[in-house]
């Protein structure tokens, strides 16, 4: 989990524009291998991307589960937007729904509000938003 984060934060590894390179001139299935034997975690999220563009989110998921299963929060919230964008928003809200000490938190009601608006909820989203109303961040 620490290396995907220090990936994330100092975009190490392959770099996403190289990514992106792969993927545009259709090289979707070696940035598929790369996520997988090397860990890469930009090469899962371009792989994810071009996979939901694509409508295939059962391959999606399957990029992302070995980088879900470290319990990095980055994966379960990309696994959670391919859930949404696969027409199962249930599951994508359960997989992140805050629990009473992450209520509290406003990175994570934010970013839990922004998954209820996309899933059409918005009046939970509201509702969960209010005791931080007052924050700069709103």
């Amino acid at each position: 989990m620490d290396d995907l984060a220090w990936q994330a934060s100092n975009f190490g590894g392959l770099p996403s524009r190289r990514v992106g390179l792969l993927l545009e001139h259709g090289h979707l299935d070696l940035v598929i291998q790369a996520a997988a034997e090397r860990s890469e975690w930009f090469c899962a999220k371009g792989a994810v991307e071009e996979l939901c563009r694509t409508g295939k989110f059962a391959q999606a998921l399957k990029v992302t589960e070995p980088f879900v299963a470290t319990g990095w929060p980055t994966a379960v919230w990309a696994k959670a937007d391919i859930l949404l964008r696969a027409g199962r928003p249930q599951e994508a809200l359960n997989l992140v729904r805050p629990d009473e000490a992450g209520r509290t938190s406003k990175a994570e009601c934010h970013d839990f509000a922004e998954l209820l608006v996309r899933a059409g909820r918005v009046d939970e989203a509201i509702d969960l938003l209010v005791p931080h109303i007052d924050g700069w961040w709103m």
